[in-house]
């Protein structure tokens, strides 16, 4: 992964069903220090019940404990947002569909496994694919890496 040149990108990063956007926090200042713009959406309702199982979960194995323990703190019960889904306006071209998609496999991820990743690739008008040693909390357990995945991304995507 070579020097990336600091062309301005607008990001939009969403964190996991489970977590809010303070899960960027590790991320957010190499972005921040190549110029770019993010929007960093956050769904987190980090006042409701906490859940400390997350610590000793094993899909988050090469996690820092530290991590682990931030996120159980902030936690909140997930959903597959099918209500909002249901009510939001379809995906077309002209909205979706004019945003290049990139993916970023986690090929230690025992969660979504990385025959599960790539299949839901295939399933989606991916333009590149890339691949980083992490598992399923890349933001937690592979912060550099899958930070200049994605400066190299916007380089490519721009």
């Amino acid at each position: 992964m070579g020097e990336i040149n600091s062309q301005e990108t607008h990001f939009v990063l969403i964190h996991g069903s489970s977590a809010g956007a303070c899960v960027w926090y590790k991320v957010k200042p190499m972005l921040d220090a190549a110029g770019h713009n993010f929007l960093e959406k956050s769904t987190s309702g980090a006042e409701e019940e906490q859940d400390t199982a997350v610590v000793s979960s094993t899909p988050f194995q090469l996690t820092p404990i530290e991590d682990l323990t931030l996120l159980a703190l902030l936690n909140r019960p997930g959903s597959m947002f099918v209500e909002s889904l249901s009510e939001a306006n379809k995906v077309t071209d002209d909205r979706y569909g004019s945003v290049p998609r990139v993916y970023i496999v986690c090929t230690e991820d025992i969660l979504l496994s990385p025959s599960l990743q790539r299949f839901m690739i295939e399933q989606n008008e991916v333009k590149e694919v890339m691949e980083i040693p992490a598992d399923h909390m890349a933001v937690f357990s592979k912060p550099k890496e899958l930070g200049q995945c994605i400066l190299e991304l916007s380089q490519q995507h721009a």
